[in-house]
């Protein structure tokens, strides 16, 4: 009788754990800054490319399942959310996280923007990761690479590079 009980605490318990364990915890994605590198994530692509042409830098297009992809989780852990590509990337890129949740519900606009830019480039999986240029030409494209930062940046540089 206890064991019936139980149960159904147990599950709850286990889900709750799960939950916590699953979910990501770091800025990406959203529009945010943090106070010690400026660093800014832009959710309106429109924004996005019109500081891309006035500064002359590229963006760093990021296709992300933020709440559900493991190794966009990732990506974003290991990478996106250090303050070394952070200070990285104020300097160099103009970055744009085009996220697909599937627990939260993103602004009308921002999903409708997010699926035309998702088959504008025929994004098939996610992380993929575009370098666009100013002048919205596609430089490269990568997604999750091992290593952290600096693997990652150096990998950047040499697309920005071509």
């Amino acid at each position: 009788m206890k064991m019936k009980r139980l149960l159904p605490i147990l599950a709850l318990a286990t889900v709750f754990t799960c939950t916590l364990w699953a979910a990501p915890k770091s800025v990406h994605p959203g529009a945010k800054k943090s106070a010690s590198t400026t660093y800014r994530v832009m959710t309106d692509y429109e924004e996005a490319e019109k500081i891309s042409k006035e500064t002359k830098k590229p963006i760093l297009l990021i296709f992300s399942g933020s709440d559900w992809c493991g190794w966009c989780v990732r990506l974003d852990e290991e990478v996106f959310s250090t303050k070394e590509f952070q200070r990285w990337a104020k300097d160099k890129m103009v970055v744009y996280v085009a996220d697909f949740p599937r627990s939260k519900k993103l602004p009308g606009n921002q999903k409708a923007q997010n699926d035309k830019l998702m088959a504008k480039y025929r994004v098939r999986g996610f992380p993929t990761v575009f370098v666009i240029s100013p002048e919205g030409e596609k430089i490269g494209e990568t997604g999750y690479r091992k290593g952290g930062p600096k693997p990652y940046i150096k990998h950047l540089e040499q697309i920005i590079g071509k």
